[in-house]
């Protein structure tokens, strides 16, 4: 698995999707994402919820804990991904 995909709009058109513009209020950073081929490692835009409000937020692809001195994950298996390293 390579772990790549496409998240090719932008962050007003996401938005467009989930609400009227006179209903939109949802915090976001206005640097711009909206590309195809997004690589683990490189930014990608989150839809969350933190204190009960919508946040659209660019983040890094991939998870690491710590103490892990290696590239961040992309994927795990489900069978040891709560017990190996």
């Amino acid at each position: 698995m390579c772990g790549r995909f496409a998240q090719a709009q932008t962050r007003e058109e996401y938005l467009a999707y989930l609400a009227d513009e006179a209903e939109r209020d949802i915090a976001y950073d206005p640097e711009p994402i909206g590309r195809y081929n997004v690589a683990p490692g490189t930014k990608v835009l989150l839809l969350s919820e933190r204190d009960e409000q919508l946040h659209l937020d660019p983040v890094f692809w991939g998870f690491a804990p710590g103490w892990w001195d290696k590239p961040p994950l992309i994927n795990a298996r489900v069978e040891t991904a709560a017990t190996s390293r």
